[in-house]
């Protein structure tokens, strides 16, 4: 069962697997590339793409919920791919 987290601290640490970073960040670039609500986003110089929640954790691997301040599509990241 996933548990929403609400309290997301942004700053806190993780350990990334650079190749899941690679795979997320290209789905989340197209789509901004794209989203013309995200594009009205940039011109204003305000965040496009924001943490939603952390929905699980398992040991070292992650699920972040992570969504499109224009459109409010939303991703989930999983750390194990």
């Amino acid at each position: 069962m996933l548990q929403c987290i609400r309290n997301v601290n942004v700053k806190g640490y993780g350990l990334v697997k650079l190749d899941c970073l690679e795979k997320h960040s290209h789905v989340v670039m197209k789509h901004v590339l794209v989203c013309d609500a995200a594009k009205q986003l940039v011109v204003k110089d305000e965040p496009v793409v924001k943490i939603a929640s952390e929905l699980r954790t398992l040991g070292l691997a992650y699920v972040l919920s992570v969504r499109c301040g224009g459109c409010n599509t939303s991703w989930k990241l999983v750390q194990n791919c």
